[in-house]
C-alpha cells in the first residue's frame, strides 16, 4: 500500500475517532465540507443562546467523552458546550444544535443551567449522561435515520429502565402526542365536573385506553428494534471477534443495515461490506477502523 493510501486511511481513522462520521446518504463532498468548516465561533453562540451563559466545565466534558469512547469509540473535539435554558421544554435536560449555511457548519451542545449547581436534573438525569447523550446525537448528525437514533443516545444512561423507555419516542412529535393522549381523558373528566356534563362511560373508557394503547404500541416497537439490534450485534461479533467492535460498527450503520445484518448470515454481510467499500466513504472508514483483518473483509 502506498504512503498516500496510508495517509488517506489514517485520516479516515482520525475522523472516526473524533466522531466525524459520514451519513449513509451523505455525499462525500458534503461530508468533507462539513468536516472542514465546523465552526465554534463565539459570535454565533452569543446569537443563538443570548448572554449571559457559561461554558460547561472541562471536567464534565472529560466524563462525558470518556463515556462516548467506552460506548461507541469516539472522542468529540472542539464542540462548544454551554449552560442555557433557551428554547428548552421544561422537561428537557439538554439539546444539540446543528445549523448550516453556504459557508459554515455550526454545532453546539446545550445543557440546562440546573446542572451548574448539581450533577442531576430533576434528581434523575446525571450530567455526564445527558452530555454524552447529546454528543452521540452530534456524532450521527449525518444520519437521517429515526429508528435507532434515540436508542443509541440513551445507551449513555446508567439506568436500564431509561435505556428501554427513553427510546420510546423517535421524535418530539411523538412525545407531544403521547402527552396529549394522557391529558385528554383527565381534561374531559375535569370539564365534565366543572360544566356538570355527564360523560358516557364508554367514552371515558376509550379516552383512558388511548394513552395505554399508544404506550403499548411504542413499547412493542422498541422491543422489536432492540431484538433486531441484538441479532445484528451477534452477527457482527462473529465477523470481527469482538462484541465491543460489533457495537462500534452498529453505531455507524443505517437502520436498514441493522435490520438486514440481523437476518443475514456472515457470508452475505461480508459480501455486502466488500461491495460498499468500493462506493462508500462511510464503509471505508468502518473497515479501516474495525475490520483490518483481510480474512474478514477487503
Amino acid at each position: 500500500m502506498s504512503s498516500s493510501s496510508d495517509l488517506k486511511l489514517q485520516q479516515l481513522i482520525d475522523w472516526n475517532q473524533a466522531g466525524l462520521i459520514p451519513g449513509p446518504n451523505e455525499e462525500d463532498q458534503k461530508f468533507h465540507h462539513r468536516v472542514n468548516v465546523i465552526d465554534a465561533d463565539s459570535d454565533w453562540l452569543r446569537a443563538l443562546f443570548m448572554p449571559p451563559f457559561d461554558y460547561i466545565e472541562e471536567s464534565s466534558m472529560n466524563e462525558a467523552t470518556f463515556l462516548c469512547k467506552e460506548l461507541f469509540d469516539f472522542i468529540p473535539e472542539q464542540v462548544p458546550c454551554v449552560y442555557s435554558s433557551k428554547s428548552l421544554w421544561p422537561w428537557e435536560a439538554g439539546a444539540t444544535w446543528i445549523l448550516e449555511d453556504d459557508t459554515r457548519t455550526y454545532a453546539a451542545i446545550q445543557l440546562h443551567p440546573s446542572f451548574k449547581t448539581g450533577r442531576h436534573f430533576f434528581g434523575l438525569y446525571q450530567q455526564k449522561e445527558v452530555l454524552a447523550h447529546e454528543l452521540i446525537h452530534l456524532a450521527r448528525q449525518g444520519f437521517t435515520e429515526s429508528n435507532y437514533e434515540e436508542f443509541f443516545a440513551y445507551q449513555s444512561s446508567s439506568s436500564i429502565f431509561r435505556k428501554f423507555l427513553g427510546p420510546l419516542f423517535s421524535s418530539s412529535r411523538e412525545s407531544v402526542l403521547f402527552l396529549f393522549s394522557c391529558l385528554l381523558p383527565l381534561l374531559s373528566v375535569f370539564l365534565g365536573f366543572i360544566l356538570e356534563i355527564e360523560i358516557p362511560i364508554a367514552s371515558t373508557v376509550l379516552l383512558f385506553a388511548l394513552p395505554l394503547s399508544l404506550f403499548a404500541f411504542l413499547g412493542t416497537r422498541v422491543w422489536v428494534l432492540f431484538r433486531r439490534y441484538q441479532k445484528c450485534i451477534k452477527q457482527l461479533s462473529e465477523i470481527c471477534k469482538s462484541e465491543n467492535k460489533a457495537r462500534y460498527i452498529a453505531f455507524r450503520l443505517s437502520d436498514q443495515e441493522i435490520s438486514d445484518f440481523a437476518s443475514w448470515k456472515s457470508k452475505k454481510i461480508l459480501t455486502y461490506i466488500k461491495e460498499q467499500v468500493a462506493i462508500s466513504l462511510r464503509w471505508r472508514m468502518i473497515t479501516a477502523a474495525y475490520l483490518k483483518n483481510p480474512n474478514h473483509t477487503v
